[in-house]
């Protein structure tokens, strides 16, 4: 397991950092993924903007744009509880610049399926792809190992595992 921090702002997710791997992806501004009153079957158009750096000092800066859908209410199991949730499917792609690409642009995808418990305000479990040039670069599960509600509220920063 990888120790990750998240930092949100408004449900959305705008900092990550793997500190052991030196990794880090900043979205400025976030994907609007989340948003009260929204019902299973929903689908909505979502736009951001993605920094990534390595630890070797390459950086990526990438605008996506594509689609969320409010998929299904699904409960889930993870190691800190069984949560009922909604579960959201993201689908963005887009091109930027890359400081180790040899043209300087990049081509990207970045595919979520994140499950959110509205009773706790938290993401409970989170899949994630990513495609650079077509070129599948990151493939990572997260489950919600524990919380605090009464320090983080609505997720400011939550502990989390990745396989």
């Amino acid at each position: 397991f990888t120790e990750r921090t998240r930092h949100y702002r408004n449900f959305q997710v705008i900092f990550e950092k793997d500190s052991r791997a030196g990794i880090w992806t900043e979205w400025a501004p976030p994907l609007a993924i989340l948003e009260p009153g929204l019902a299973v079957g929903q689908r909505k158009e979502v736009s951001g903007v993605m920094k990534v750096g390595a630890g070797n000092g390459v950086t990526s800066t990438i605008r996506l744009s594509g689609s969320m859908h409010v998929a299904v209410n699904e409960r889930v199991t993870t190691p800190a509880g069984t949560f009922d949730t909604v579960r959201f499917d993201v689908s963005v792609s887009g091109s930027g610049r890359d400081s180790a690409a040899p043209s300087g642009w990049i081509s990207a995808s970045v595919r979520h399926r994140i499950w959110y418990a509205w009773r706790v305000g938290v993401w409970v479990a989170w899949e994630e792809e990513r495609r650079e040039n077509g070129r599948r670069v990151e493939a990572v599960t997260r489950e919600l190992t524990a919380y605090d509600m009464a320090s983080a509220p609505h997720g400011s920063q939550l502990a989390g595992a990745t396989r």
